[in-house]
């Protein structure tokens, strides 16, 4: 890769995960975990890209992905290729279905689901599609991420329903944080987990459909109305039952 990269270039670099720092001659290379977890042998080849490309750092970004910065131009193409050597993933940027937050539900005490397993199902369909702008997802295990859910452009959080002896699922829809922050309210009806898959599929279809370029789900929901936004997307959902 040569030096001098157009603005065209290093935009659909970005959308790979190759992101131009402040410091032009230098990129930042973000790495997917797999689903918040990297193996010990990943961590040690990251560690060793970092130190033979980079700046021997590493940072670690909210979405539980890792970023190594201070990559000189003329070393990207040996980090990616380092990368499929060491079965590494880069990406997780640009208008696309970002990597799957999640809390760890599947070990913690206070964890109602699996949380990686559900994590797991939904990036396997869903991570790298492309969106009219970002758009995230946040799997939580119970009550006690209800705040960290609201921040989500779709969350979803365990309820377990007492009358019915069985596990319903509160779903959130438009949050953001940033700027222009937006608390996303749980929907009217609840869920079980077989339907999340669906749900989400529909709910992305809503937005594709929905939104101008680069209009966030919450600005789509702020326009449309919340009740509009959800209906619609019951609408769809159900049109496939």
């Amino acid at each position: 890769m040569g030096n001098k990269l157009t603005s065209e270039e290093k935009a659909n670099l970005k959308k790979i995960g190759i992101i131009n720092q402040k410091q032009e001659e230098y990129y930042t290379v973000r790495f997917l975990s797999d689903v918040g977890y990297f193996k010990a042998e990943q961590i040690e080849a990251l560690a060793k890209i970092a130190r033979d490309f980079g700046n021997g750092e590493i940072s670690l970004t909210s979405r539980l992905t890792i970023e190594i910065p201070f990559i000189k131009e003329e070393n990207i193409n040996k980090v990616i290729d380092r990368a499929k050597e060491e079965k590494l993933r880069i990406g997780g940027a640009g208008n696309t279905v970002r990597a799957i937050v999640s809390c760890k539900g599947t070990v913690c005490k206070h964890g109602m689901i699996d949380t990686r397993k559900l994590s797991k199902e939904i990036e396997d369909e869903f991570l790298g599609r492309e969106v009219p702008s970002k758009f995230k997802i946040g799997i939580f295990g119970c009550m006690n991420s209800y705040g960290k859910a609201q921040s989500n452009d779709f969350a979803v959080i365990p309820k377990f329903n007492i009358a019915m002896n069985e596990m319903d699922f509160l779903v959130f829809l438009g949050g953001r944080a940033g700027r222009k922050a937006r608390k996303a309210n749980p929907m009217k009806k609840k869920f079980k987990e077989d339907d999340l898959i669906r749900l989400l599929d529909k709910t992305i279809e809503f937005f594709n459909e929905n939104a101008t370029k680069k209009e966030r789900f919450a600005e789509v929901i702020e326009r449309l109305g919340e009740n509009k936004v959800e209906d619609e997307i019951i609408k769809k959902f159900k049109a496939e039952i």
